[in-house]
């Protein structure tokens, strides 16, 4: 994927938070392009399954009554923690992310799973 005009991600020129995950995200949309890209798949695996072990650790014993749970997922890239949050039933889930590939892409799960009646956002916000 061409590196965006006004910005270097090789060089010494200023990268936009924007332009650098939007670049990693459209040219790798899975945990290598989320995670460490240098030390690899098997790597960013294993750190993802020990990020759902500490979320889920601290997040369960809240005693909040999901089903009536309304949560905005700031940063939502490849949807990992959407995924999370859906597991545990939250009422209503709003993914926001700066990347137009996470916000597309992260769109595009939401139909796999069957959930309906929302419209596809324009911008950086979606709800699932």
């Amino acid at each position: 994927m061409p590196v965006p005009s006004h910005a270097t991600l090789d060089g010494c020129d200023e990268v936009t938070p924007q332009a650098y995950w939007e670049y990693r995200l459209a040219a790798q949309f899975d945990l290598r392009g989320s995670g460490c890209r240098v030390l690899g798949k098997h790597y960013n695996a294993w750190l993802y399954r020990v990020r759902r072990h500490i979320f889920l650790r601290h997040v369960c014993p809240l005693g909040i009554a999901w089903s009536t749970a309304r949560v905005a997922d700031i940063g939502s890239g490849t949807g990992f923690y959407v995924n999370l949050w859906r597991r545990l039933g939250v009422r209503s889930l709003v993914g926001i992310d700066f990347s137009p590939t996470a916000v597309a892409r992260v769109w595009s799960f939401r139909h796999s799973v069957g959930t309906a009646g929302d419209r596809r956002p324009d911008a950086g916000t979606a709800r699932f």
